[in-house]
Formats: structure tokens, C-alpha cells, sequence
């Protein structure tokens, strides 16, 4: 979802009065302003054939639609075509006399009325054949403009220099995509989610109450040096348990995509992890770790495990403990040599140790040796796993005499057996992952996921829990904990984030990308800019008026910066809000980036996205197919309900061949199906996929592609429930 908030409205067929009624469907457009310099002489050149703009306009056309059916609505709520210009001088146009036109002709077709146009500013003009010239009230040109291709330009009050023209023709236009000039545009990261920041829960106590707006980052200075820091997001899970420092956990690897969280732990105060070079026996760069206490990571890793690619982990004394487990999730490929006997997944041994493998028949083998080489231990799994599907392992180990040795499979206990006699591992060996130094063994060919190694012997729940997970989400990388200031004490938190710009005119629009559970206000130097499931009347202990999943990330654009920055240190301010004080969980993320506009593009570009009223894209030359309002309902399945996908298809030059849909459930296969037609019309196109096949969560994965190939991708992602159950991340192409 994708908020605009204007600033400054200036767009010409507003303001909205109370006796008018509203002509956007969404928010109303703002006229905008690019900084000054922004074209350079002898850029603007008459394209003949394609449409451009003449070596002296001050005012060209920017973008026009000529097949509206529900992207804008005129004051009479009609969908009627609309062309957009702009004055891209450094002085104001008055367009009296000035004329729009469709018939190369008649240049004079239809004149405007007296009508200033400010420097930079933007003027929707309506192609509607309605004819009204008004001054100050919605325009109307005595024309409409047509999809196959046809003539149109901007004519000057002289009533022949064309100041900007699509000639002989612009190309075939298509339903609700927007056709002009596209910009040079680049964004810059103001403010990451790993700056410095400072935060409060306020309280009585603390005098939180009494602190009304000082604190929002107005003009007036606010010292917050006795409040928390913290570089990045703060908020607390603690569904269903908290993170905290556990030296069990030796190492922890874990190759998931976001927002799944990885946890990093040393039983040490610091530690080396070893990865990455994949081209000989082990793997041998290394990368600072130092984890203490634990942190929560975000990020993707991935461990294709083959002949040439193994992890080795080096001897040291937390992996020598005489109890333990070892877990992780695996997907088979097939054996890889050399070697005689199964493929290795884990050993740790020379004449003593243990080892676990991937036999020729497919199912798991354990075999434990004691210091004198006298196997004490040894077993087949029952259940087999070279099917080349996702499975959980789990190996629990105690090397006493009588001890157990056990087996766990998709989290379920397949296999027990005792130890004839004590064994123990060889402390000057490494612990394998993938391979083993006896030669007789193979090499795993496979991927491996998620590795453990705990020093205690897990229980059986513990092992369902890691195989199953939690459905609780984790911090990102260097989120504050707010746990036990927050939960049960306040449903409010206050975050400043500072950061410094040196020049505000450079950007024409800020963009804020929010993460939060479960409401937000945002303001920009002490200004209102954004909020959502914020009370009207907002206090400074308010709860959120309904859930939002931190999982889902939100963000909101505004333009006006350059008023609305400063030179110099900026303040972005959150008040984060949680539902209740006792929920079991909050979280409050913020990016800041702002949008520069640079140099038009001399060709004319189709735009999926129109934006009548604001700065154009980057646009494409070329369509495929168009893939939009993708969806998924419920928002947040729950247990036992269907997971339905639907998507709208537009044909453009070519029609849809057809629209699949694939995907995937946890680390299960890819799966893919034909999506359903559900209407006939060939330029908008309905599609579902049958309710009974994308499999319900925890975790689920989707994409819906279009043939032949669409030419732009987005991706959205809905995290837990109210309720608190697993997430569904969901990507589309379109």
C-alpha cells in the first residue's frame, strides 16, 4: 500500500470547495515544483515522427491518457481523457490564446482562457469534448483523444509555433496507461534503519505527558540526550518466547530469505565464522562475528553443498560437550563422489567420534565411536529422504553408556537407540558439514538450511517447535529491545530520528518506508506527514485503533520538500502505537529517502502507473502484458482456510497467452497451475487460482506470471495475523 500526502496544493482544477464535488477517487494531486535548473538549454529538441518539444517552449505537454476508464474522474465523475502540461520555464505563462489541438490543421481548435501557469507548476487539462473555458474552474477541451494513434500539440498564441507536439501520430494507446515524457530519476537513502536514533516510552514518571509537540522536531531545539539509543528499530516479541543470551546455542546458520530472522550466538564474548570462498575442501574467509548477546539477522544466505563445497567448522571446546543436538533442514540431490559409502551430512571423528550420513538407499545413518574405535552406536533411520523435497533433521546425542541416541525427522521421533558403551568426540578434529576427511565417504550433494549444533540435548517439543516454528517475528539487524520498558506499562513509544540534509531543493518528493505493529504518526520537522490506525484526537499514551503486522511494510510519498526540509540536521519523529499495553509484541521501523528528479527523456514512454499531477516515472518503450491488482484473500489465512490468489490481466499489443501461478509452501517443491479466467473482456482480464490448491500456510510463497513476458515486477509481503499466527510473504511479477 502506497499513501500520498500532498503539500501545498496548487494543482489548477482545485481546491475543492463544499459545494464541489471531489475529482480524484484517491487523494487530490498537488501542483509540483522541480528545482530550478533543471533542463539545460539545447536539450529540447522537435522529435518529428516520435513527439517532443520545440527548442522554445517554456510550456510542453508531460503526460496525457487516452483511454481513462478508472485511473481519474472529472467533476461531473465522469472517466474522461485528460492532458497534463507543464511549465518547465523560470518564468510564469499566461496561456490566454494558447491552444491544444488534434488536427494539425486547425491549430487554433481549442483556446485556453486566461490562465497563469507558475514556474514548474502543472495543469490538468480534461479531453473530454464538454468545451469549458472557465478561468479558475476545470478545463474541458471541444475534442476527445483516440486510442488507435492520433495527432496532438501544444500550440502557442501565435497560433502556429507548435511549443510541444506528437507528430504525425502518437502510437495505439491502452486502458488506463499514460503516455509522455519519463525522467531521470534517482533516490537517495536520508535515513537508513541502522542510523543513530533515540527513544522514549513516555510515562508520568518520566514526564512524557508533559512534553506535548517539543518533541516532534519543530524549530524550536529539544534535547533528548537522557533518552534510549538506539541504531535502528525498536520493539519486542515476545510470542511465543523471548530471545535471549543462551550459551547452549554454539552456532546457529541460517539461510532464509527476510523477513524470517537468523540468530548469531557465541557461548564466547566473540567468536570468527568461517565462509564463503566454495573452491576447494572447506570454505576459508573470514567474517568478524563477535555476537554478545545474541542478535537477531535479517538476510539470504545459501549453502549448496557439493564435491567443492563443504563447511568446516575448527576445533575448540563448545563442540566437544557430551550431550548435544544437531539440526538442520535438508533437500537431496543425489550422491556425488568420490567415495564408496553414503553421502556425509555431519562427522566429527578419526578413530572416535560420530558421524551422520545420507545412504545409497536414501534413508539417514548414525554411527558413534568410542576412543578406542569400538562402534557403540549404529543405525538406519526408517524413514527414507532422497525424494529432493525440504525435510527437518534433528540428531540428539548422549555419549554415556546407556545414553540415548536419537533421531527426529520433519520433527517427529523416528528412530532411539542405547549406546553399548561411552564414547566421546576427538577434540582435535573439526566438525564437517557436507563432507568428511575419510576419503570412503561421499561428499553431500544437496542444499542444507538452517543449521544448529546446541550443547544440550534438546526435548522432543523443543525439536516439533524447530520444525514447525513459532510463527512469532523477529527484530531486524541492531533493533532495540523495548520489551520491559513497554509491554504491560504503555501503548505509546516516541522515536527521533535524525538526519542531515545539505541541500532541500535537490529532492521533489520524500518517500518513508514504515514497518510497524501496530500504528504510527510520522512527522517531518515538527509537521504531520503520515500516520495509520492512529486515533483522530491523538494523546501522548494512545493505543492503535486497529492490528498491523510489523512483517508488512508501508510506505508514505510527499512533495513539497523543499519547504518542508531544512539545511542541516532534520528530525523525523514516530509516535508508535501498539493495540494494548499487554500485547505481545511492537514495532516501529523507519527509512527516509528522497526522490531527485533529473532530465527528461527525449522519447515518450508508456506509463503502467500513471501520475496526473505529479513527477512521471521512468516510463517504458516497450509493453508486454500488464499484470495488476494482485491479491490475496484472506489477508491472513488462518487455520484450515483456503489461500485464494487473484490478479487482473491487461492485454497490450499482444494478448495474454496465459497466467500461471506458482508456488510454494515452507521448503516444499515449486508447484505451478493455470489461473482460471473469471471474465471474458480482452483487455481486462479476471484470473483466480482454484482455492483448493495453494496450500494454507505457515509459510507460503507465490508468483503470478504473465506470457509473454511482463516488463515490470513489484512484491508485497503480509506478515502474522491478530492472532498471531505464521506469516505469508507473497511476491508477483506484473
Amino acid at each position: 500500500m502506497t499513501r500520498v500526502f500532498p503539500s501545498s496544493p496548487r494543482f489548477r482544477f482545485l481546491p475543492r470547495t463544499s459545494s464541489s464535488p471531489a475529482l480524484l477517487r484517491t487523494e487530490p494531486r498537488w501542483a509540483w515544483r522541480r528545482a530550478p535548473g533543471w533542463l539545460l538549454p539545447g536539450l529540447l529538441l522537435l522529435l518529428l515522427g516520435a513527439g517532443g518539444l520545440s527548442s522554445q517552449a517554456q510550456v510542453a505537454i508531460t503526460e496525457f491518457m487516452a483511454h481513462n476508464t478508472r485511473t481519474l474522474t472529472d467533476e461531473d465523475g465522469d472517466n474522461s481523457d485528460w492532458i497534463e502540461i507543464e511549465n518547465q520555464g523560470t518564468a510564469s505563462v499566461d496561456l490566454h490564446n494558447w491552444a491544444l489541438t488534434d488536427n494539425p490543421s486547425n491549430l487554433r481548435q481549442w483556446k485556453f482562457p486566461s490562465t497563469n501557469l507558475a514556474s514548474g507548476e502543472l495543469l490538468l487539462v480534461f479531453a473530454s469534448g464538454k468545451n469549458r473555458r472557465l478561468p479558475g474552474q476545470p478545463l474541458h477541451t471541444n475534442f476527445k483523444l483516440g486510442n488507435d494513434g492520433d495527432y496532438l500539440a501544444l500550440v502557442q498564441a501565435d497560433g502556429v509555433t507548435r511549443a510541444s507536439e506528437f507528430a504525425p501520430k502518437y502510437p495505439p494507446q491502452l486502458p488506463d496507461i499514460s503516455y509522455g515524457f519519463g525522467m531521470d530519476v534517482s533516490q537517495v537513502v536520508l535515513a537508513s534503519n541502522g542510523a543513530p536514533s533515540r527513544w522514549l516510552i513516555p510515562t508520568v514518571g518520566n514526564g512524557g505527558d508533559q512534553l506535548g509537540d517539543s518533541w516532534k522536531g519543530g524549530v524550536a531545539a529539544f534535547d533528548d540526550s537522557a533518552w534510549g539509543v538506539s541504531h535502528g528499530a525498536i520493539g519486542f516479541s515476545r510470542t511465543p518466547t523471548n530471545l535471549v543470551a543462551a550459551t547452549s546455542l554454539v552456532v546457529r546458520l541460517n539461510f532464509n530469505a527476510p523477513p524470517l530472522g537468523s540468530v548469531v550466538a557465541d557461548s564466547k564474548p566473540a567468536g570468527s565464522a568461517r565462509n564463503a570462498t566454495n573452491n576447494g575442501a572447506t570454505w576459508s574467509s573470514f567474517a568478524a562475528d563477535a555476537a554478545n548477546p545474541p542478535r537477531v539477522r535479517e538476510g539470504v544466505m545459501g549453502f549448496d553443498a557439493s564435491a567443492r563445497s563443504q563447511i568446516v567448522l575448527s576445533p575448540q571446546a563448545d563442540l566437544n560437550g557430551a550431550k548435544g543436538t544437531v539440526a538442520f533442514w535438508v533437500k537431496t540431490e543425489g550422491n556425488t563422489g568420490p567415495g564408496s559409502q553414503g553421502a556425509i551430512l555431519f562427522d566429527r571423528r578419526s578413530t572416535r567420534g560420530d558421524v551422520l550420513a545420507l545412504g545409497d538407499d536414501g534413508r539417514l545413518f548414525v554411527q558413534a565411536q568410542s576412543a578406542a574405535g569400538v562402534v557403540r552406536n549404529s543405525f538406519f533411520s526408517n524413514q527414507p529422504l532422497a525424494d529432493g523435497l525440504w525435510h527437518h533433521v534433528a540428531y540428539v546425542y548422549d555419549q554415556s553408556a546407556g545414553g540415548a541416541t536419537q533421531l527426529f525427522l520433519d520433527g517427529l521421533l523416528d528412530r532411539s537407540q542405547a549406546n553399548s558403551g561411552a564414547w566421546s568426540w576427538d577434540a582435535a578434529r573439526p566438525l564437517s558439514i557436507g563432507r568428511s576427511e575419510d576419503p570412503s565417504w561421499r561428499a553431500f550433494e544437496g542444499v542444507l538450511d538452517d543449521f544448529r549444533f546446541y550443547k544440550r540435548a534438546l526435548a522432543s517439543d523443543e525439536i516439533a517447535a524447530l520444525h514447525t516454528g513459532d510463527g512469532g517475528f523477529a527484530l531486524p539487524p541492531g533493533a532495540t529491545d523495548v520489551g520491559s520498558a513497554v509491554q504491560g506499562q504503555s501503548r505509546s513509544a516516541y522515536l527521533r530520528l535524525p538526519f542531515v540534509v545539505a541541500d532541500p531543493a535537490a529532492f521533489a518528493l520524500v518517500t518513508l518506508t514504515l514497518n510497524y505493529n501496530d500504528g504510527y504518526v510520522a512527522y517531518l520537522n515538527g509537521q504531520e506527514v503520515a500516520r495509520d490506525n492512529a486515533p483522530a484526537s491523538l494523546l501522548w499514551d494512545s493505543a492503535a485503533v486497529d492490528v498491523h503486522s510489523g512483517a508488512v511494510t508501508e510506505t508514505a510519498t510527499f512533495g513539497g520538500v523543499a519547504q518542508s526540509l531544512r539545511v542541516g540536521t532534520n528530525i523525523l519523529a514516530i509516535q508508535g502505537l501498539n493495540i494494548n499495553a499487554d500485547s505481545p509484541d511492537f514495532f516501529v521501523s523507519a527509512t527516509v529517502t528522497g526522490t531527485r528528479i533529473g532530465r527528461q527523456t527525449l522519447v515518450p514512454r508508456y506509463f503502467v502507473r500513471p501520475t496526473p499531477g505529479a513527477p512521471n516515472g521512468a516510463g517504458a518503450k516497450d509493453l508486454g502484458p500488464v499484470l495488476t491488482e494482485v491479491s490475496h484473500s484472506p489477508r491472513f489465512p488462518l487455520d484450515g482456510e483456503d489461500l485464494v490468489v487473484t490478479a487482473r490481466a491487461g492485454a497490450t499489443f499482444n494478448p495474454v497467452a496465459r497466467l500461471t501461478l506458482k508456488y510454494r509452501v515452507m521448503f516444499g517443491p515449486t508447484n505451478e497451475v493455470a489461473m482460471d479466467s473469471m471474465a471474458t473482456a480482452a483487455r481486462a482480464t479476471g484470473y483466480s487460482a482454484p482455492p483448493s490448491q495453494p496450500p494454507r500456510p505457515p509459510t507460503a510463497k507465490w508468483f503470478a506470471t504473465l506470457s509473454p513476458r511482463p516488463t515490470t515486477m513489484g512484491a508485497y509481503r503480509a506478515g502474522r495475523s491478530s492472532t498471531r499466527r505464521p506469516g505469508l510473504r507473497s511476491i508477483w511479477e506484473r
